[in-house]
């Protein structure tokens, strides 16, 4: 026989009104003497419509909409240079024609299905660069695989040709920062890096003809195009889901809650093991059950009263 669930229809009016009032999951599991665990599985099932309003003033509206995660990936169009001949290192910028350029983008928000496509072929240069930095703006953290030597940059310099200012602040998570810095992969590229983990592969194309296409307006190989940018960042979110708890300088969930939750993906079910010991003091050391993150409390339990110092 099950055991009987700690609240139950009756505590569904009390519950609303303390959540509307602005209480924390911890607050209303104190005033009933549960853990906060058990008011937040009664809230998600009995009471959903009411979960974003977990750190929010119900009377202004001010709900917590949480971290906004956007996975990213670009395609260029290469510049056009002229060359003495096929053995040339380097190239005069007198002999650049024509510069590198954003083709295209897409984008998706993390746990969300839908991914948005744009295209100097569909949207235009300019509606494509606004689009761009309107996603940019949003986010709250940026995934991209090498985005921080590649896609960033290329989309922070259409920006600047457009004459916009700076899209808002944002974190950015390169995915490959991680593999070179955790890991030893025979190769680091995304095709290699996520055959080896068994998570999926690049959409298969014929290569630089396919640009060549694109470039031509052939809209057949648009339509190739569109499906292998999206395959990317199908394929990015995986591999960041696969490696998030090995990701350091993740943009924090916990700063969007009052209630404790996993820095780096936003559970609840966070165990404490053991303790973190530092040069000044000792901090209480949690794991996240559902993804497996490491982190510390940042109240110390212990707190050294004798430090190394610089001595001359």
């Amino acid at each position: 026989m099950p055991p009987k669930p700690f609240f139950t229809e009756e505590h569904i009016e009390p519950v609303s009104r303390l959540l509307k009032e602005g209480l924390s999951f911890r607050q209303i599991a104190a005033e009933y003497g549960c853990d906060k665990n058990t008011v937040a599985q009664f809230v998600r099932t009995r009471i959903p419509e009411l979960m974003p309003l977990r750190a929010g003033n119900y009377a202004s509206a001010n709900r917590v909409t949480g971290l906004r995660i956007l996975i990213l990936d670009i395609e260029t169009i290469a510049g056009t240079v002229r060359q003495w001949n096929s053995y040339q290192r380097f190239t005069n910028p007198e002999m650049i024609v024509h510069d590198t350029e954003l083709f295209c983008f897409a984008a998706k928000w993390l746990g969300e299905a839908e991914v948005e496509f744009r295209s100097v072929h569909h949207d235009g240069r300019a509606k494509m660069v606004q689009r761009a930095h309107a996603l940019l703006s949003e986010a709250d953290g940026v995934v991209t695989f090498n985005g921080d030597r590649f896609d960033l940059p290329h989309l922070n310099l259409e920006v600047l040709r457009s004459g916009m200012a700076p899209p808002a602040p944002y974190k950015s998570v390169d995915l490959i920062k991680t593999i070179k810095r955790k890991f030893r992969f025979h190769n680091n590229k995304l095709m290699r890096v996520s055959k080896t983990l068994g998570i999926g592969a690049k959409i298969e194309h014929e290569g630089w003809p396919l640009w060549e296409k694109c470039e031509a307006g052939d809209t057949a190989a648009w339509e190739r195009m569109r499906e292998y940018n999206i395959g990317d960042v199908r394929l990015t979110e995986d591999l960041y889901l696969w490696l998030r708890p090995w990701i350091e300088g993740h943009p924090s969930h916990a700063a969007y809650h009052l209630d404790d939750v996993c820095v780096t993906c936003g559970s609840e079910e966070l165990r404490e093991r053991g303790v973190y010991r530092t040069k000044t003091g000792t901090y209480p050391r949690f794991q996240c059950e559902a993804c497996g993150k490491w982190q510390r409390g940042t109240h110390r339990t212990f707190a050294a009263e004798l430090t190394e110092t610089a001595m001359s």
